[in-house]
C-alpha cells in the first residue's frame, strides 16, 4: 500500500475503490451559507441552555448528597 502526506494524509491500497469529497469556496449561495450560520447560531444558544441547566442540577445534586462531618 502506498503512503504519502501533503496537507493530509493518503493511502492508496492496491485495487481500492475510492470516495472523493469536495466543496468549491463559494459554491453555496449566499442565502444559503446565511441561513446554516443562522441555524447554528439558534444550536448554539439552545445547547448552551441545556448545559447551563445540567450544570445546574449537576451541582444541586452533588451538594445534596455531600455529606457534612
Amino acid at each position: 500500500m502506498n503512503f504519502y502526506r501533503r496537507n493530509l494524509p493518503h493511502w492508496q491500497p492496491p485495487e481500492a475503490q475510492y470516495f472523493i469529497t469536495f466543496r468549491l469556496a463559494g459554491s453555496l449561495p449566499k442565502e444559503a451559507t446565511q441561513k446554516i450560520k443562522s441555524q447554528r447560531k439558534e444550536i448554539e444558544k439552545e445547547f448552551d441552555k441545556v448545559s447551563q441547566t445540567l450544570s445546574k442540577k449537576l451541582i444541586e445534586e452533588f451538594f445534596r448528597n455531600m455529606k457534612v462531618s
